[in-house]
């Protein structure tokens, strides 16, 4: 029997995100700018049946290169290298529940009372309402513009200085480097391998 997701996945949300450009790969809809910068949309299913949640990130090709550089293996850059996140948060009437307690208000419920109608017409408007913004991050400035402003959806999966520098390595000269790299945290984890990964990379663009 097949999930009841993948059925509104296949009949509702496939046509939507490839007429917006997205491409699909299982659960995943990606979105790739012309720099290799990339949007991906993802649903994870749950356990219980019918039952997902749903969100999207911005991955910068600058941090996928860092993420692998030692060649993992991995096909093309996935979520995992992700800098921010929005979260796409269900609508009351097709929030799924507990059996007691409170709503949980980012889990998602297909209705197999109306075969997912209802589910399928609340998440088309969402993504809708979101294609604008999943755009808009394709451009490095507005994603660290988002990333830094309180009241945004969009949330950063990494501290600022980080987030600045993986998103403005590859338009800058040495000199501008420098800045950034000095901007970050002295107790970054792995600081001196990034720094030389950093110099090596825009050394090769000069």
């Amino acid at each position: 029997m097949a999930n009841p997701v993948d059925v509104m996945l296949r009949g509702s949300v496939t046509p939507l995100m490839r007429s917006a450009g997205f491409r699909k790969a299982g659960r995943r809809y990606r979105l790739t700018a012309g720099n290799g910068d990339l949007v991906i949309l993802e649903f994870e299913v749950r356990s219980t049946l019918g039952v997902f949640a749903v969100d999207y990130v911005m991955v910068p090709l600058s941090h996928w290169d860092w993420v692998n550089r030692n060649d993992l293996g991995l096909p093309a850059p996935d979520v995992g290298a992700g800098v921010v996140r929005c979260d796409i948060a269900p609508p009351v009437q097709v929030a799924a529940q507990f059996s007691e307690g409170p709503t949980f208000s980012y889990r998602w419920i297909v209705d197999e009372a109306d075969e997912g109608t209802r589910c399928a017409v609340a998440l088309t408007a969402a993504l809708k309402e979101q294609l604008p913004l999943m755009r808009r991050l394709l451009d490095r400035e507005t994603v660290l513009r988002e990333a830094g402003d309180p009241a945004s959806e969009v949330h950063p999966l990494l501290p600022m200085d980080l987030l600045s520098l993986f998103l403005r390595i590859d338009a800058v000269d040495a000199a501008g480097l420098e800045k950034l790299l000095t901007a970050v945290d002295p107790t970054t984890p792995n600081l001196y391998a990034l720094a030389d990964w950093a110099r090596v990379r825009v050394a090769a663009r000069a």
